[in-house]
């Protein structure tokens, strides 16, 4: 059975703070004249009406059932500042329940628990939003009687000593206490109220044929990790709901604002992490067993080699390294396009481009020693110069070998403690189900197990591993944080357009242009190094992205009217697409959409290349260049597309449809 939202709050209205005929009057949606300042107590109507109602004892005068009588007459007999004129109990109603259902539930809690104790109560049911009904109850707090007349609350008694004497004052008259009349104020009674409140709603869904239950214990009395949200005050939530407003106007994203708006929004993060294992409670295991588990690992021995890996990994992460960790480390220092293994690249590159370039400048001074003056070097002291800035790039390589080492010392360690972990992992499972079943399960589906019993103390049945797997792979996929193929590709191309720009301009400049030249023709050789290094790499991956644009549903022939950067822009386009129009994706209408964009992106990079100079106009006629490229590209495919269409209308109707047009950005076709 499901398990049901369940809320019961009470609170006590002060007549300092608040007007029991301003309550009544709001909850009600009616106008209520109050004696009490002479002001007519009339609020804006809620969207739903609300469903209202007072019930009263048997004995009560009819009176009572007029809320404007009711309210005002308690207000009239209570007039201290300090004094308590009404109790306000709030109930969430289950929304499967009908609203005739939700009425009956409430009529008949109100009765038994409030009215048969001889209070009055005014009920409004609020049903404003469909996912959140509930009845607001306002209770006198003290009985009436026939005569309608308020009863006391309390009366003073003789206060006695432990062998009951009358204890007496200073002056020798009698010691008096005050003595409630009833138990409306205690805890206990509110105890017993969320009690019965809960074996109403159980009695009523029961009866009613709804599949919940529901509880009033705390989370932690009942066993459960997640923790209850806080309930907002209406001014709260209408506040909330207006910045929810203006954040999708201005579409940006929401952040709540309110201090109880924001524990709710951390609370909710919590309770995502327990989630998926509510309805494997059942499965919930002695806590020792954890502790047993990890006392019989630990006298396994660990080779040193091992226990050196997790510890460098261990500094490197901050924090424990298990089976998750260590995997997700291995994969981080194996991917190629790690951003560190980039950075010793390209320091690698350039620093044997300047090897090269001092070496020829050596040998083309032996040859012809004014060559070396357009570099900043003097014949005369060139051997010496040079000698220096050959010195500052041998400190500059200890570096480079000091870093390569540490990164390469890592990447080994994610290897020797991802093969640790494994060992140990299977060591686990073993314990808890069987060896003979260590080669029915991945690794991943073992951790997860294991991680079912050490953060939940579930242990899950054999033959529910996979399954329950598969429901929350992502959570322990460790290549979800990978770089999507395409965005490696975006900014490998990328990276590519800057060298191909730098290269040009260099090449293009004369020396005496040029502010420092041997800075400048190392970093030439450098990228072009890097160049052909990363258009190797696209190469390589180019195969993964033919894949994975043909799964969107494009054909072979319309992947080769494609290039690269087309491919890459249409699944980063694809990327951005929610599941539900990813599954109902028409193909052509997407295509057009795509070219559309870079079509408009084109002419607008060009609009600015005719507006700029140097560096400038160059990344402008580069962006137009390449968006250009990709809305041809995607044009072709278009008109593919179309001719399929075409091909497919007259195979069925015997007659051909109207070409496909290219349009220009402001809808005219060319």
């Amino acid at each position: 059975m499901a398990n049901g939202y369940y809320l019961f709050s009470a609170s006590v209205v002060e007549r300092s703070k608040q007007s029991a005929v301003a309550m009544s009057a709001y909850r009600s949606d009616e106008s209520l004249y109050s004696e009490r300042d002479g002001l007519t107590k009339k609020y804006k109507a809620h969207s739903v009406k609300p469903e209202s109602f007072i019930l009263k004892p048997s004995h009560a005068p009819d009176w009572t059932l007029d809320r404007e009588k009711l309210w005002n007459s308690v207000e009239k007999h209570d007039t201290t500042e300090k004094a308590q004129i009404a109790r306000n109990v709030l109930l969430g109603l289950p929304n499967n329940f009908s609203h005739e259902q939700q009425l009956e539930l409430t009529k008949e809690f109100v009765q038994e628990n409030f009215i048969d104790e001889g209070m009055v109560a005014d009920v409004s049911i609020h049903r404003d939003e469909e996912n959140n009904p509930h009845a607001h109850i306002l209770l006198t707090m003290r009985e009436i009687d026939e005569e309608g007349k308020w009863k006391n609350i309390s009366k003073r008694m003789p206060k006695l000593d432990k062998e009951g004497n009358q204890v007496l004052k200073e002056n020798g008259k009698p010691k008096t206490v005050s003595v409630k009349l009833n138990d409306w104020h205690k805890t206990e009674t509110l105890v017993k109220w969320r009690s019965n409140w809960a074996e109403k709603l159980n009695e009523k869904s029961k009866e009613f044929e709804k599949d919940t239950t529901y509880s009033h214990e705390s989370y932690e009395k009942q066993g459960k990790e997640i923790k209850p949200t806080n309930r907002l005050t209406r001014e709260e939530y209408q506040f909330e709901e207006k910045v929810k407003a203006q954040h999708e106007k201005e579409n940006t994203p929401y952040e709540p604002t309110t201090f109880y708006a924001k524990k709710n929004a951390e609370i909710k993060k919590y309770n995502e992490k327990f989630a998926n294992v509510i309805h494997l409670e059942e499965y919930r295991t002695d806590k020792n067993l954890v502790q047993k588990i990890d006392k019989f690992t630990k006298q396994n021995v660990t080779s040193a080699e091992s226990m050196k890996a997790t510890k460098l990994l261990v500094n490197r992460v901050k924090g424990y390294v298990d089976f998750g960790v260590a995997q997700k480390l291995y994969n981080e220092f194996s991917d190629p396009r790690n951003k560190w293994n980039l950075k010793l690249e390209k320091e690698k590159s350039y620093l044997a481009s300047e090897r090269k370039v001092y070496s020829d400048l050596i040998d083309k001074f032996n040859e012809k020693p004014s060559y070396v003056e357009q570099f900043g070097y003097s014949q005369e002291g060139f051997k010496e110069e040079v000698k220096k800035d050959i010195l500052k790039m041998k400190e500059r390589e200890t570096k480079f070998k000091a870093e390569f080492e540490k990164f390469d010392e890592l990447r080994m360690a994610s290897s020797i403690s991802l093969k640790h972990q494994q060992d140990l992992l299977n060591t686990e499972f073993s314990i808890v189900y069987n060896a003979k079943y260590l080669n029915d399960f991945s690794y991943e589906e073992k951790h997860f197990a294991m991680d079912l019993l050490r953060k939940h103390n579930i242990i899950l049945p054999k033959d529910l591993i996979k399954e329950e797997f598969t429901l929350r792979e992502k959570e322990y996929d460790n290549t979800a944080n990978q770089i999507p193929v395409w965005k490696q590709a975006k900014d490998t191309l990328t990276s590519i357009g800057i060298y191909e720009r730098s290269i040009k301009r260099i090449n293009r400049s004369r020396p005496e242009d040029l502010k420092d030249l041997k800075t400048e023709v190392v970093k030439l050789h450098t990228f072009k190094e890097l160049k052909a290094n990363y258009e190797k790499y696209i190469n390589d991956i180019e195969p993964i992205i033919n894949q994975q644009v043909s799964e969107i549903g494009f054909k072979k022939k319309q992947l080769e009217s494609l290039t690269i950067q087309a491919k890459v822009a249409v699944l980063e386009e694809h990327s951005k697409l929610s599941e539900t129009e990813k599954e109902q994706l028409n193909l052509k209408e997407f295509v057009s959409d795509v070219q559309e964009k870079f079509e408009e992106q084109a002419e607008q990079a060009n609009e600015k290349k005719m507006q700029s100079s140097g560096n400038e106009k160059d990344i402008y006629q580069s962006i137009s260049n390449n968006s250009q490229n990709i809305s041809d590209g995607l044009f072709s495919v278009l008109n593919q597309l179309q001719h399929a269409n075409d091909l497919s209308d007259s195979a069925e109707k015997g007659k051909g449809k109207k070409p496909f047009r290219r349009k220009m950005s402001d809808g005219r076709e060319l």
